[in-house]
C-alpha cells in the first residue's frame, strides 16, 4: 500500500543515526535498575503486550515507548492482547510508529486488515519488510517470534546502535503481569508445542551466529552470558 510504503520510508529516516533500545518482556530485566539507561536512548522500542509500563517497573524497564512492534493477534493466547484493536487506547499511547511483525499472508491478512481499518493511519503503521521476514524465517528454520524479527528488521535499517534487553528466546519467564495467569518459566513454555521449542533454539542460534556479531549491537547482561557460552 502506498501510504504504508511512505510510512516505511519515514520510519527509516526516523531511525537514521539513532541509538535504539529494544526492550522485551522477559523477567531478567527485573532488578536491573536499567530504567534510566533505557530512557536515555534516542528511541525506545517495545513488543506486543508492552502497551503500558506500570510506574513500579520504570526503575528497571524504563518508562518510554516510542515504537511498538506487534504481531497484531488481538488475543492473549498468541501474545498480542485485545488492546491492539482499541484505537482510543492506542492513540492515548502516542506511539510514533507501530510496525506489524508478520507479512500479509495466510491468517494474518484478517488481523492486518482489521487493524488497518480501525487505525486509518492515525498512528503511522507499516509492516516490516517481507524480504527481511523471509530471510529471518529461513535462518531460524521456522517462524520467528516478534522479538526476533524486530531485531533483524532494525538491523536492516540505518541505526547507529541497538541495545537489546528483555529478550531471552523463551529461556526465561515474562515479568509478572505481562500476560494473564501463571508467569513461571514452566507455564510459559507449556504454551508452546515441541516444534515451537525447537524453533526457539534455532532462533537463538541464528541470532548468536549473525545479529549478535553486528558491531552496532549491545547486549544486556543476560544475553551477553548466553551468547558467550
Amino acid at each position: 500500500m502506498k501510504e504504508e510504503a511512505e510510512v516505511n520510508q519515514n520510519f527509516n529516516e526516523y531511525l537514521r543515526g539513532k541509538r535504539v533500545a529494544l526492550v522485551g518482556p522477559a523477567n531478567v530485566v527485573s532488578g536491573s535498575s536499567n530504567g534510566d539507561y533505557i530512557d536515555g536512548f534516542d528511541i525506545v522500542i517495545r513488543l506486543n503486550k508492552s502497551f503500558e509500563i506500570s510506574p513500579d517497573r520504570y526503575k528497571d524497564y524504563g518508562s518510554r515507548t516510542d515504537v511498538l512492534y506487534h504481531c497484531l493477534y488481538p488475543f492473549d493466547a498468541k501474545g498480542g492482547g485485545k488492546a491492539i484493536m482499541d484505537m482510543p487506547f492506542i492513540q492515548k499511547q502516542s506511539y510514533k510508529y507501530i510496525i506489524g511483525a508478520f507479512p500479509y499472508s495466510g491468517n494474518m491478512q484478517r488481523y492486518i486488515n482489521k487493524f488497518r481499518n480501525l487505525n486509518k493511519q492515525q498512528t503511522p503503521f507499516t509492516l516490516l519488510d517481507a524480504a527481511v521476514h523471509k530471510q529471518t524465517h529461513q535462518g531460524c528454520k521456522g517462524k520467528p517470534n516478534t522479538g526476533t524479527v524486530a531485531i533483524f528488521d532494525l538491523l536492516s535499517r540505518p541505526i547507529d546502535e541497538l541495545f537489546i534487553t528483555g529478550i531471552t528466546f523463551f529461556r526465561t519467564a515474562y515479568y509478572k503481569g505481562y500476560r494473564e495467569g501463571d508467569h513461571s518459566l514452566r507455564q510459559v513454555q507449556s504454551k508452546f508445542s515441541k516444534d515451537s521449542h525447537t524453533c526457539f533454539k534455532n532462533q537463538f542460534q541464528y541470532f548468536k551466529d549473525t545479529a549478535a556479531k553486528d558491531e552496532r549491537v549491545v547486549l544486556d547482561e543476560y544475553l551477553s552470558k548466553e551468547v558467550s557460552r
